[in-house]
């Protein structure tokens, strides 16, 4: 099985993003279509599935065809006008831990094969980098989130390929994947 580890703020939307205009309880509430097309993209080219690092997700209920919340009604519907599912989530928690909340779910989950991390936010990956450090599409807030470029580089890695992979110890190229 293929996993996409995936962030929401900075990488299905970005500071330029039009929808991205309310923030409500700690989230921002508006996902970017462009950037939802390149996910979708991802998905189709790949067969992975989706598990939520984002804090988004202590708003949704997986499995849930409807969502108790505003935020988690939201995400159901713009993921479904393209086709896209939620598989699961990582455990409710902080943003700074989602490396080793990715990990851990990483470690229950044996039967994945390949896998990569997409996020605007290095910090909660680093001190599992060992882990992440071939599997992270890292996007940018101030930037424009999941681009094409970054959608492209997460099939590369989901299929296997991590040939540009760049060691740690080059701080200048600390990123294989950087959109």
């Amino acid at each position: 099985m293929k996993v996409i580890l995936l962030d929401f703020d900075g990488v299905l939307n970005h500071v330029k993003s039009k929808s991205c205009v309310t923030f409500e309880d700690g989230v921002y509430v508006g996902l970017d279509k462009n950037k939802l097309r390149n996910l979708a993209k991802i998905v189709q080219e790949t067969d992975a599935k989706i598990v939520l690092t984002t804090t988004w997700r202590d708003h949704y209920e997986v499995g849930a065809y409807k969502q108790s919340n505003r935020v988690g009604k939201y995400v159901n519907n713009k993921f479904r006008d393209l086709g896209l599912k939620i598989y699961d989530k990582v455990r409710d928690g902080k943003r700074y831990d989602r490396g080793k909340d990715a990990k851990a779910w990483l470690d229950e989950h044996p039967e994945v094969t390949e896998y990569v991390a997409i996020d605007d936010e290095d910090v909660g990956y680093m001190i599992e980098w060992d882990t992440f450090k071939n599997h992270f599409v890292k996007t940018l807030w101030n930037g424009n989130g999941l681009t094409e470029n970054c959608a492209n580089a997460a099939i590369r890695i989901l299929n296997g390929c991590r040939e540009n992979y760049v060691d740690m110890e080059d701080m200048h190229k600390i990123y294989p994947w950087i959109c």
